[in-house]
């Protein structure tokens, strides 16, 4: 597992790697929204963005998040959320 700020990973990508293209085109990432998103994200986390969309990244399983210390949260020891990844069903 990585670990680190706030974050925890496995080291390799559950689903291998992917490319944009492949996530638009066969699992329908058509979100209006989902390559701004990803063009704002990769700059900002000091990765570069790839001149086209054939460029391949991990695809991961899950990854842990460490959740902030809010008043809503009751029980201050369960700061930790999981969030997985499904593809979607086929239509």
């Amino acid at each position: 597992m990585k670990q680190g700020r706030g974050y925890q990973m496995a080291k390799i990508p559950g689903y291998g790697n992917m490319t944009v293209d492949t996530l638009v085109n066969k699992f329908h990432a058509v979100d209006e929204y989902f390559l701004w998103y990803l063009e704002d994200f990769l700059p900002a986390h000091s990765f570069p963005i790839p001149p086209s969309h054939n460029v391949p990244f991990g695809i991961f399983k899950r990854v842990s998040v460490t959740l902030p210390q809010i008043p809503q949260v009751t029980d201050m020891t369960v700061l930790r959320d999981t969030i997985r990844m499904t593809f979607p069903e086929p239509p």
